[in-house]
This record gives structure tokens, C-alpha cells and sequence, in this order.
């Protein structure tokens, strides 16, 4: 946790001045000596910086050192929020994005940010993985049958039509550091860290994460979270 604290700093430092210095190559005109080189430096900064981010989080879950922060939000905001960032994202893999909910979503007393660390990490891989298709997002509020005592859950169900999973790949996709395949790691890339640190923050809130997935056909994941953390 120390080592990724200290490689933080420096790679935030050559992320910012390359996006300087691609603001002074346009400034110049001199963007088309320059503009991939730059993007090239850029891009790879802030993938190591995600990456350095998913130890971070799994290194402190381990250690038990994470620490929630609950606060109240619109559950539609978050929702709305999370379309502006990835939307570009799944359509420049040629795929749409579909958002489906019915009533008032209302509101939550949970981690937003971790909810939508959540979110997000299901979308980018839906959204890496699905070239030329669908993913559709279904959110439902409803009454928590399950709970000892009365209680509302939210469902947030991400599903694609991406190259989906084998049985193998499903018993271990929530393994710290495990990928697909090697097929699948030399194509897509990744580390194997987002959907155990996912399913640990779903966990966590009191909740959890639920994956159906067929071969070639797609993947639809599920996580239940309580309305409030304090339920």
C-alpha cells in the first residue's frame, strides 16, 4: 500500500504534463508532429495509474484497513453520471447502450463512490468485451424479502452480448490476479483485480454480486445492494 502511494504521485505528475504539453503542441500547431506520441504517454500513464489504484484497494481490503463513507444520493444521478462517462466507450466499439428502469429510484445511504466504482467497472468490461452488440442496464428498487427486518434493495443488472464465459472461466472469476484465459489476456488485457475488489465492496455495504454468462452469447451481472447501509 506504501509502494502504490508512493507511485502515485510521479505518474499523476507525467500525466498532467503530457496533457500540457499536448495543449502547447495545438497552441503551436505543431499537434500532428506530436499528438500521438503525447496520447501515447497519456493513455499508458492513466492505465498504470488504474491499475496501481486496484492493488491500492485490494491491498487495503486484505489488510482490513478500507473504510466505507455512506452518504446520501440520488440513485438516478449516479445513474445519468455514469452514462456521460462510458457511453462514448461502448459506441466506439460500434455497441449502443440501453437504460432500462421503472419508478421512482429515489435515494441511497451507501459509499457512492464505491457504488459506482462498482458500476463502473462492470460497464468497461461489458463494454470492452462487446464489440458490435447491446449492454443494457436494469436498475429496480424493491422490498427486501430476505432481511430480518424491513428493508429496501437496489439491483443493479449489467448485461451484454460480448464473447461471454466459459463454466472454467466462472468458478474462478472472482480470484484476486485471475483472467479469462491467455488467449483472452493477451487480447483484452487486464490484471484480474476489478471483480474481486468488486464483489468485496458489494459485500461489504451488505450486499452482493450474482454472474450468469454464456459462451459466445453474453454475460449478465447482478449486484443487490441495501438501500441503506444501515438496514
Amino acid at each position: 500500500a506504501n509502494a502504490s502511494h508512493e507511485l502515485r504521485t510521479p505518474l499523476n505528475a507525467i500525466i498532467g504534463v503530457s496533457q500540457l504539453l499536448q495543449e502547447d503542441a495545438t497552441d503551436l500547431g505543431v499537434e500532428e508532429d506530436f499528438t500521438t506520441d503525447l496520447e501515447i504517454i497519456n493513455t499508458s500513464g492513466k492505465h498504470l495509474l488504474e491499475l496501481i489504484n486496484d492493488i491500492l484497494d485490494l491491498s487495503k481490503i486484505e489488510a482490513g484497513k478500507m473504510t466505507l463513507y455512506p452518504e446520501t444520493f440520488e440513485v438516478l444521478s449516479l445513474i445519468k453520471n455514469l452514462v456521460l462517462t462510458i457511453k462514448p466507450t461502448i459506441e466506439k466499439n460500434g455497441s449502443s447502450l440501453e437504460i432500462d428502469y421503472d419508478g421512482e429510484l429515489g435515494t441511497m445511504y451507501q459509499d457512492q463512490t464505491r457504488v459506482r466504482q462498482i458500476l463502473l467497472n462492470l460497464l468497461s468490461n461489458a463494454s470492452k468485451f462487446t464489440k458490435n452488440g447491446k449492454v443494457i442496464v436494469k436498475i429496480r428498487r424493491e422490498k427486501d424479502i430476505t432481511a430480518s427486518k424491513a428493508g429496501e434493495i437496489i439491483t443493479f443488472i449489467v448485461k451484454d452480448t460480448g464473447i461471454g464465459m466459459t463454466e472454467s472461466q466462472l468458478k474462478q472469476l472472482f480470484q484476486p490476479f485471475t483472467l479469462g484465459d491467455a488467449s483472452t489476456t493477451k487480447k483484452y488485457g487486464g490484471t484480474g483485480l476489478g471483480l474481486a475488489i468488486t464483489r468485496h465492496f458489494c459485500q461489504m455495504m451488505g450486499g452482493d454480486i450474482d454472474v450468469q454468462s454464456q459462451f459466445e452469447v453474453g454475460s449478465t451481472f447482478s449486484v443487490l445492494l441495501p438501500v441503506s447501509s444501515e438496514q
